[in-house]
């Protein structure tokens, strides 16, 4: 079966043009005009990558980024972006919404083709697990997926939920970025550091609300480590607060 790829946009000649060359590669295309139908193609199984044209026309591509990964049984599916020149704070923004890669036009389509080859396209959900961790003040409820902190509840995104997870089950062990990428996004193979700095930098947010002090650290070249602010916390790391 050829691997579904689902294109939003407006342009019904961008659609036709990319998606002639997605099929002479072997792929399949379907367009999908706004959020609602959008996020409901998404949840197919069928789906293997989400590709969304960001040029500014009615077609609105941040919401759809943010709406796929905030729901977790479409989270897995890679988002890749096409920006317009000059689009600077388009790229930000889909950064922010959780898009794996951005292409900003003119691009040539080998490079979108070279990435969709390279990466495994697979719907892996983030491994089940039940039970419950805390540290810190932090409280995770695997099975009904809360978060709480100093008994506040706190909304997390799937891929936000995955990255605290991973951090709770080895506190004050350093989580290598590699490491983190592997388990929030398994069988992606092409997700860069500044798409983890992203949602690091929405999770911290998320926890740190009301004045609540930073666990998360930032290990310069390494990765992240959580853990509780002590006087006596070895800064040999280069501890920064900053992504």
């Amino acid at each position: 079966m050829k691997k579904l790829i689902l294109i939003g946009s407006v342009d019904a000649d961008f659609f036709l043009l990319l998606s002639h060359i997605l099929e002479v590669e072997g792929y399949q295309a379907r367009m999908a005009r706004g959020v609602e139908e959008m996020s409901h193609l998404a949840d197919d199984h069928q789906v293997r990558a989400v590709l969304l044209d960001c040029r500014p026309d009615p077609f609105p591509a941040v919401e759809v980024c943010a709406r796929i990964k905030e729901n977790h049984r479409t989270a897995s599916v890679p988002v890749l972006a096409i920006i317009g020149a000059g689009g600077e704070g388009q790229y930000v923004d889909m950064q922010r919404a959780g898009a794996e890669e951005c292409f900003v036009r003119p691009f040539a389509p080998i490079k979108l083709l070279e990435y969709l080859h390279k990466t495994k396209l697979s719907r892996t959900l983030p491994r089940a697990r039940s039970g419950q961790l805390s540290y810190g003040g932090i409280e995770i409820d695997f099975e009904h997926h809360r978060v709480s902190r100093n008994g506040l509840n706190i909304h997390l995104g799937p891929l936000e939920f995955s990255v605290l997870s991973c951090l709770m089950e080895r506190p004050t062990e350093i989580c290598r970025r590699a490491e983190l990428i592997t388990a929030v996004w398994p069988g992606l193979h092409h997700v860069e550091e500044r798409t983890l700095n992203v949602h690091i930098g929405r999770l911290r947010k998320r926890l740190n609300r009301n004045g609540q002090p930073d666990l998360i650290r930032t290990v310069r070249g390494v990765g992240y480590i959580l853990e509780s602010p002590s006087p006596e916390a070895p800064a040999a790391f280069g501890d920064d607060r900053n992504v």
